[in-house]
């Protein structure tokens, strides 16, 4: 049987402190860390993707994404952009984006 493919939005922020990067994804209540940006998103992908693999396994994708709020959709949602002013004075920023994920 085929599996039916999902996309669901999820959000990422990475923070700096000290000489490593923070990454967090608060849907799901996820964390990693790397050395650079592009270390600690990556990082941070895979987790999810072991941690959406798990709750499929165990049969708990529904009940999760219904108690996190986590809408499901049957088509690759358009990503959007939000602008934010940030003051100049503050550096430690969050790097924040959203990215459409699939789910087979």
């Amino acid at each position: 049987m085929k599996k039916e493919i999902i996309y669901i939005i999820l959000t990422y922020m990475i923070n700096k402190e000290d000489k490593m990067f923070f990454a967090h994804c608060p849907e799901l209540d996820i964390g990693s860390q790397g050395e650079t940006v592009e270390e600690a998103n990556s990082n941070l992908k895979d987790a999810v993707v072991l941690y959406l693999n798990t709750i499929e396994e165990l049969g708990t994708r529904k009940e999760i994404f219904k108690k996190r709020n986590i809408t499901i959709y049957h088509y690759k949602p358009k990503p959007t952009l939000k602008k934010i002013n940030i003051p100049k004075s503050y550096n430690n920023f969050p790097y924040i984006t959203q990215q459409a994920m699939a789910i087979s």
